[in-house]
């Protein structure tokens, strides 16, 4: 079994024949089936230095919507709940804090209680991948 740093591939040689890319390294029968096992589980198969192929942890990508609920229950989680008034935001996020169902990530009710909790850009995505789990 042949792994390609290039393409993040694997290779059979009787296969693929001249189609292998040039930086194609051998592994074993049984590293393959221990990458793909730990695909499975929800890691990345991903070259290491030398162009060898090793499991990293997927990185967790903040969702661009989650919604409202969730929101409400991960600002409770994070113990934010009560942190927020109805004085504390604008008019119109004080009606999207009543009345949406759908969050965006990228919305300005999301930019003031960003703003309102004191919270940075990295904090938000944390509150929102938390809400995507609640």
């Amino acid at each position: 079994m042949l792994y390609s740093k290039s393409t993040n591939s694997f290779y059979l040689p009787e296969v693929h024949g001249e189609g292998v890319p040039s930086d194609a390294v051998e592994i074993s029968a049984e590293r393959h089936l221990q990458l793909l096992m730990g695909e499975r589980a929800g890691q990345k198969i991903s070259p290491d230095i030398k162009g060898y192929p090793v499991l990293v942890d997927q990185e967790q990508v903040c969702p661009r919507s989650i919604e409202m609920r969730q929101v409400r229950r991960a600002l409770l989680a994070l113990g934010y709940s009560e942190a927020i008034g109805p004085s504390d935001l604008s008019p119109e996020a004080r009606i999207d804090w009543e009345y949406e169902t759908t969050v965006k990530r990228s919305s300005h009710l999301v930019e003031e209680l960003q703003r309102v909790l004191g919270l940075s850009h990295q904090q938000m995505d944390d509150l929102f991948i938390l809400g995507f789990t609640l």
